[in-house]
């Protein structure tokens, strides 16, 4: 579906960003007038940035970088158009739905279990342990997720959850039918416990399957209107990013950890409320 590259290659699936060469000054005719040049490797500074640029938040500035960078070619629009078709067979429903979609407003939930977190049980002398694949944070429960996907649903009366996992306990701990009231979609896809590159080394998942439902579920993530995941996950990050530069603001979002290195507003200086007031949520105070 893709002969110009190897399928693993980013080139399959988004555009080249634009090679046009730079004007030598500002007031050329039919040239932006706000321009900015980066060397790879380079640390940005903000002072480099154009002046209308400076008023923005980090978070801002790094968001319209990945947008611009990343801009979907027709395959993936078609792929996330095929994931809401009332025929579609890479995604699944619970409970089943008879009606075509996609929903008018949905839940983005990203829960990353897998290889990214471990839990805590103690053994029989009381004392606490490690259990699980993962060390980079402790697993937050399914549980949590859903009482923040709760609020949304009080205030908003959104009731229906995307939901994006690697893991099987996840969508487990949704098939119980614990959660009333709600609908969830899924990809129906092979999910592992161990990391999606030694799954797919092995051949215990399709590198081009994987792909798929990995952009998909980002594409898909960034058009929701809400977003409940964990931020020291880079898969959380860059839907929060990408989702800023895609709407102008950010979406309403509930994190489930305490990472805030480069996801929360960060302005420089005083008097930035205009700036923020822009880039938060529309109804958050």
């Amino acid at each position: 579906r893709c002969p110009i590259c190897a399928y693993g290659s980013e080139r399959c699936f988004f555009h080249p960003p634009d090679p046009c060469p730079q004007p030598k000054f500002w007031h050329e005719p039919f040239k932006p007038k706000v321009m900015i040049t980066f060397k790879a490797g380079e640390y940005m500074q903000r002072s480099s940035l154009p002046s209308p640029l400076q008023r923005r938040s980090s978070l801002w500035v790094y968001s319209h970088f990945l947008f611009f960078v990343l801009q979907p070619r027709p395959i993936l629009t078609e792929w996330a158009l095929e994931f809401w078709t009332s025929v579609s067979t890479v995604r699944l429903d619970y409970p089943s739905m008879p009606v075509a979609l996609p929903p008018p407003s949905y839940i983005a939930m990203h829960v990353r279990w897998g290889d990214k977190c471990y839990r805590v049980e103690k053994d029989s002398n009381g004392v606490e342990r490690k259990v699980g694949t993962g060390r980079e944070a402790r697993c937050v429960e399914f549980d949590e997720y859903m009482k923040e996907a709760e609020k949304f649903r009080t205030k908003y009366g959104v009731n229906h959850i995307l939901l994006s996992t690697e893991s099987d306990e996840a969508i487990n701990s949704v098939l119980k039918g614990t959660y009333k009231g709600w609908v969830f979609s899924y990809s129906n896809t092979t999910r592992v416990k161990t990391s999606l590159q030694e799954a797919i080394k092995r051949g215990a998942i399709a590198a081009g399957q994987e792909t798929q439902n990995s952009l998909t579920n980002l594409l898909l993530a960034v058009e929701a209107d809400f977003l409940i995941c964990t931020p020291s996950s880079n898969w959380c990050r860059t839907i929060l990013r990408y989702a800023l530069a895609l709407r102008g603001h950010l979406p309403r979002y509930a994190f489930m950890d305490k990472w805030s290195h480069d996801v929360l507003p960060e302005f420089p200086g005083e008097n930035m409320r205009q700036a923020l007031l822009e880039e938060m949520p529309k109804d958050n105070p």
